[in-house]
């Protein structure tokens, strides 16, 4: 096997890793630190790995249409708004952040039993939060 083959594996793999942080850590309110880091490492890896053509971008997803739509809409509006800097702001916080997100999710966790992981860190994170 050749070695740069299994560190862009491994890679990879720490990229899905850091997406599921990132997902099993929105639910807790006081650890926006670590998960906006998961986020922006999942990010970067994502970026560095999509320029050098080791992933596939797929943008084929029932809801990124209806997404972007929103983005463009709300880019439109916020040029409108009372407080612009609050706008692009929340612009960013709660909309881009969630397109990206879905971007890499469409695209690392690609295959039914990586789904399921994702199903589980759900699953897990909201006992947690219910229970914790």
């Amino acid at each position: 096997m050749n070695s740069k083959y299994l560190l862009g594996e491994k890679f990879q793999h720490s990229i899905k890793i850091l997406i599921l942080l990132s997902f099993f850590l929105n639910a807790f309110p006081h650890v926006n630190t670590i998960r906006d880091i998961a986020f922006y490492l999942a990010s970067c890896g994502f970026l560095i790995f999509s320029f050098k053509k080791k992933i596939k971008i797929r943008y084929i997803s029932p809801i990124l249409i209806p997404m972007i739509l929103l983005l463009v809409w709300a880019i439109v509006t916020t040029v409108t708004a009372y407080e612009v800097g609050d706008s692009l702001d929340s612009l960013f916080s709660h909309l881009i952040r969630y397109v990206i997100l879905l971007l890499i999710t469409v695209n690392i966790l690609d295959s039914p039993p990586k789904m399921e992981w994702l199903l589980g860190t759900f699953i897990l994170s909201t006992l947690i939060f219910c229970f914790g």
